[in-house]
This record gives structure tokens, C-alpha cells and sequence, in this order.
């Protein structure tokens, strides 16, 4: 154990002192000592550059979803997507009136004709199914 002097109030401390006993002065670094790891711990730099299936594929997904929401945007904003909303509620509607317990039977068929009608003239106008 040696003695050496402080740089700031220039009195004797020992060298295994923390801090000097006049003014307080830190005569030795703090060491900073680390914790012990989990044993699952993976250093973040040594899995740099890989990349992980799992955020791959989530970010795909959405990816995809996204894209297909804004397909889905344009394509319903356009004339026709909206001439095929318009045919489909008009379906939409004469179903309902077709399923009315109060309207005679004979009414009810006529509307499930012209409903029948609307559908075979909407699959041949859009190609698809109402």
C-alpha cells in the first residue's frame, strides 16, 4: 500500500482509496461491472445482417394486405365499381323483397323472377357472380 498525492488538493491518500479524505476527489475510475447473461441471451451485434423468417413473413402479410386494400380503393372508385355497388344493393334489395311474408305468393314469385333476372344480367355485364 503506497501513498500518492491527490492531483486536485495535493494530499498524501492512499492508493487503494475510492476518493481522496479532504476534498473528495475520485482517485481511481468507478468499475463499472457487467451482470452476468442469461444463457438465452444473444448478443443484438452478432445477429446483425440475419435476417428472421418470422418479421419476414408479417411483413409480407401486411405487405399484401395493404396492397390489396388499395386495390380494393381504386377499384370501387372507379364508374364501374360504382355502377357494381349500385346492382349489387339493387339485388340486395329485391332478396329482401322476395323473402316479405306479407306480399301473396304470386307477388313473391314475380319478384324472384325479376331478382333471377337482375343476378343473369349482372353475371353478363361483370363476368362475375353479384
Amino acid at each position: 500500500m503506497a501513498l500518492i498525492s491527490c492531483p486536485e488538493c495535493k494530499a498524501q491518500v492512499s492508493d487503494q482509496a475510492g476518493s481522496c479524505p479532504q476534498c473528495g476527489y475520485p482517485m481511481k475510475a468507478p468499475q463499472i461491472v457487467p451482470k452476468p447473461l442469461h444463457p438465452d441471451f444473444v448478443d443484438p451485434r452478432e445477429t446483425q445482417g440475419k435476417s428472421h423468417p418470422v418479421l419476414w413473413t408479417l411483413g409480407i402479410l401486411c405487405g399484401l394486405f395493404v396492397a390489396f386494400m388499395a386495390y380494393g380503393f381504386v377499384v370501387s372508385n372507379t364508374p364501374e365499381g360504382r355502377a357494381q355497388a349500385k346492382d349489387r344493393d339493387a339485388i340486395a334489395l329485391c332478396h329482401k323483397e322476395q323473402n316479405d311474408e306479407l306480399q301473396e305468393r304470386s307477388t313473391r314469385r314475380f319478384v324472384r323472377s325479376v331478382c333471377d333476372k337482375m343476378e343473369a344480367d349482372f353475371k353478363a355485364k361483370y363476368g362475375v357472380d353479384p
